[in-house]
This record gives structure tokens, C-alpha cells and sequence, in this order.
């Protein structure tokens, strides 16, 4: 709306609010402008800090989405998804996962349905549900999902497009939040190449990755040096040295590799 536009949502949700009660004298309850102007409502009061509000907007716009296309519809989808975005920021991370319990349900059931249905949407919820687990500090069940939201893009949008890169660059920060150095600059290579191919070197999204992926590179090379560090010291305290002196050998030449200017 203009009201919008202007950044007054507290005028645009006065006016989207007289539209609907007028809407709710001459419209059938299950008419779609309803949802519209429910969704409407809830966006402006979103803007205006007023979540819990705008909570119960989306859910009087989800009830008339059941009472139009049932459950199995992707507007459906996208308002528990809606309603979960909310309830996240709202650090009800439990509710939260509810509802995108529910909209996978539904996602998957429709992917079977209808074989054109659009896998962003599928994907899409599953990255969402993924950040309320990593919120909740569940990383190895987050990448789980993302994995499987990487098998769904693989399959059908295929390996090259951006949207695959954005969930490897996912992938990558769920591994690395476990510690899994290795698997997560595998991920960040993976998403590098789609970058270049796709955008170039030049493109500012590759060299924000580039810079990325170096920085974790590094890390995990200095991991391992550290590593030969300490067994060379260990074979030292053995009395073994020259097994020593090949495992410091070895961490220097990692140092000389990465670190040297």
C-alpha cells in the first residue's frame, strides 16, 4: 500500500483493518481477498513490532486457507511457515518447529501429488525448520535437513544452480558449528565453484566466499600443524626423534605453505 511505501504501517494497518470489516459484510467467509487482507493486517502489525498481533492475523488467514483448499495446498504451507518465522523470533523455538513439522507434512505429501510441485517451497521449509534447530543449538539434526534439502536441488535444479549454493553454503555453517572443519570447506568449495561458473570471480557473492573460504582453509591448516606439533613432542618425550623431527618437519612445511608472506 502507499502507507507502506511511506513506512507508516500504523496507518496502513487502520486501513487494511476498515477494508476488511467492510470485506466481511459483503464477502462469503471463505472468500480469498479475506486471507489477502488478513495477511495484509499482519504484515503491517509485523512491521511495527507487534508479533504476538500479528500472530493471530496469520492464523485467522491460515483458518480460511483450510476452509478453501484444505490442508494440502501451498498457501497453506506458506502460512505455517509464516506463522513459524514469527513464533522463531519470539524465541518459541518449540512452536516454532511445530508448525514446520506441519508444513514438511504437507510439502511432502504434495511432492507426491503433484510431481510439478515447486521444490523452492519444499526446500525453502526445510532450511527454515534447520535455523530453529541451530537456534536451539541442534546442529546435527539441522544438517541433516539441509542435506536432504541438497538431494531434493541435486535432483531437480541440478548441480550448478545458485540456489544449490546457497544451501552448501548452509551445509557448510552447520558442519563447521560441529566442528567438522574438513566437511565444511568441502561444502564452501562446492558452493565456490557454482559462484564462479555462475557469477564470475569478479561478482561481489564469490569474493565475499572466496575470503570465506580461505579463512576456514587456514584454520584448517593450522589445525593440523598444531596436531604434528604435539605428536612430534610426544615422540620426543618417547625418546624417538627422529619420528620427531619428521612430525615437526611436516607442521613447518604446512607453515611455509599457508602462512608464509
Amino acid at each position: 500500500s502507499v502507507f507502506q511505501e511511506q513506512d507508516n504501517d500504523e496507518k496502513a494497518e487502520e486501513m487494511y483493518r476498515k477494508a476488511l470489516d467492510i470485506k466481511l459484510e459483503v464477502l462469503p467467509e471463505t472468500h480469498i481477498e479475506l486471507t489477502e487482507l488478513y495477511d495484509m493486517i499482519a504484515v503491517s502489525l509485523k512491521r511495527q513490532g507487534k508479533s504476538s498481533e500479528a500472530i493471530k492475523m496469520y492464523k485467522h488467514s491460515l483458518a480460511k486457507l483450510l476452509q478453501i483448499h484444505g490442508e494440502d495446498h501451498f498457501a497453506v504451507v506458506l502460512a505455517y511457515n509464516g506463522i513459524a518465522g514469527l513464533l522463531m523470533d519470539q524465541n518459541r523455538l518449540d512452536d516454532a518447529l511445530q508448525m514446520h513439522d506441519k508444513s514438511i507434512e504437507i510439502c511432502l505429501r504434495l511432492k507426491q501429488l503433484e510431481p510439478d510441485f515447486d521444490t523452492d517451497i519444499v526446500v525453502g521449509t526445510l532450511h527454515n525448520k534447520a535455523k530453529v534447530l541451530e537456534k536451539q543449538g541442534n546442529f546435527e539434526d539441522a544438517t541433516d535437513l539441509i542435506t536432504k534439502a541438497l538431494m531434493i536441488q541435486l535432483e531437480t535444479v541440478g548441480k550448478m544452480d545458485p540456489r544449490t549454493a546457497d544451501t552448501y553454503e548452509h551445509l557448510a555453517t552447520t558442519y563447521i558449528a560441529q566442528g567438522m572443519l574438513e566437511d565444511g570447506i568441502n561444502a564452501l568449495t562446492k558452493a565456490l565453484e557454482i559462484r564462479r561458473t555462475v557469477l564470475g570471480d569478479g561478482h561481489p557473492t564469490t569474493k565475499r566466499l572466496v575470503q570465506c573460504h580461505s579463512g576456514f582453509s587456514n584454520i584448517e591448516f593450522y589445525n593440523k600443524a598444531q596436531a604434528l606439533n604435539e605428536q612430534g613432542l610426544g615422540m620426543a618425550a618417547e625418546g624417538d626423534s627422529e619420528k620427531a623431527i619428521q612430525l615437526f618437519q611436516g607442521a613447518l612445511d604446512i607453515y611455509k605453505e599457508k602462512f608464509s608472506a
